[in-house]
């Protein structure tokens, strides 16, 4: 078969989607000997993924992605036999491919506590539109699957489970040690929120529990945020702004995912405290690189991190201070932690999720 993938995520969110889009994307070259993949993006790239069956298309910047890559399936309507999407949206014209749809939350469809914007209706009706076109919905998650079902009133048979996995290895302890101090200055302890900043991230908790953690605990700890402003991120960032420690927390904004571990390793504890995840990549990442790891205990969180004393009721600051605190001052508890999430991380492959999809393709 001919299938397409519409990769343009890897360009346009290297976080999140693009990790998740560059991954899947390597592993079903490398592991299909049967079918023949033609990537489907706008941006002329360096990366090495491209060196095959690249398709480059036309965006037109004033209108949503979704219409560019609707109207280059539109022209190439039978020149594919599947066509995946590694987001809801889209398939506004017909096309003679079976269509895959890979859904990584409802954040954008549906209103959470933590969502009171009005968002695109527009965006809205493509989002329901593409998934009841789908022959097969790719969930990140049990509990995104069930979110799916449950809002769309779909087969349950078109709705599967593909995990997500680390996205990152650990470097040398003492790469990593020299990358910090020497790209990025931080020669302090710190405790390490790695995401976007928006309120369904819910770092104003963490900084909170920050502020207890300095004023009543004196830890050494600074307070360092890697990740780009997203959605309605401004009260967060006064809140930042404002706190009496702000000279301890450090916007270290977007890191290349070439020094990321780096951050991770060299992190006194990774905390995640959001709201509501689809999966959840970076819990894995820290764990991957040998870092104690606390996340909230909501949405997929629990499925993805295994451990109930890994986690806290993300509106419950004290419960996250008293958490935090254990992680930094009971050396054990530290070395019980890591090893936990060393082998939790073994669960999650990207391979093993390639060949899932693979048989989902010729399942079509």
């Amino acid at each position: 078969m001919n299938i397409a993938l519409i990769t343009y995520p890897i360009e346009t969110n290297p976080t999140g989607i693009g990790v998740h889009v560059q991954n899947i994307a390597r592993n079903l070259i490398d592991l299909d000997t049967r079918n023949t993949y033609h990537l489907l993006h706008f941006t002329p790239d360096s990366n090495p993924l491209y060196r095959e069956n690249e398709i480059l298309y036309r965006h037109y910047k004033r209108l949503p992605m979704m219409f560019s890559d609707s109207l280059c399936l539109r022209s190439n309507s039978h020149r594919f036999d599947v066509v995946h999407r590694f987001s809801p949206g889209g398939f506004i014209f017909t096309t003679g491919a079976k269509i895959v749809v890979t859904v990584h939350d409802l954040f954008l469809y549906k209103r959470y506590s933590f969502n009171r914007k009005t968002r695109n209706f527009g965006a809205n009706h493509f989002i329901r539109s593409s998934l009841q076109k789908a022959h097969a919905i790719l969930a990140n998650s049990h509990f995104t699957r069930q979110e799916v079902l449950e809002t769309f009133k779909l087969d349950e048979a078109r709705v599967h489970v593909v995990y997500n996995a680390a996205g990152i290895r650990p470097e040398s302890p003492e790469q990593a040690a020299w990358k910090l101090h020497n790209r990025y200055g931080i020669i302090y302890k710190y405790i390490l929120f790695v995401s976007s900043i928006e309120p369904r991230k819910n770092l104003i908790s963490l900084v909170k529990a920050f502020e207890i953690l300095k004023e009543r605990h004196h830890v050494d700890e600074h307070l360092v945020v890697v990740g780009k402003p997203g959605w309605d991120y401004r009260e967060t960032m006064d809140k930042i702004r404002s706190s009496k420690f702000k000279d301890s927390i450090h916007l270290a904004g977007f890191i290349p995912e070439a020094d990321l571990a780096s951050f991770y390793q060299g992190a006194s504890l990774f905390v995640y405290p959001s709201l509501m995840e689809g999966f959840g990549i970076p819990p894995l990442e820290a764990m991957a690189c040998g870092c104690p790891t606390l996340t909230s205990n909501t949405s997929s969180l629990p499925e993805v991190v295994g451990h109930p004393e890994m986690m806290f009721s993300p509106i419950d600051v004290d419960e996250i201070v008293e958490k935090c605190l254990r992680l930094l001052t009971d050396g054990t508890l530290r070395l019980d932690n890591i090893r936990k999430g060393l082998e939790n991380v073994k669960r999650f492959d990207w391979q093993e999720s390639a060949r899932k999809i693979i048989s989902i393709y010729n399942s079509l």
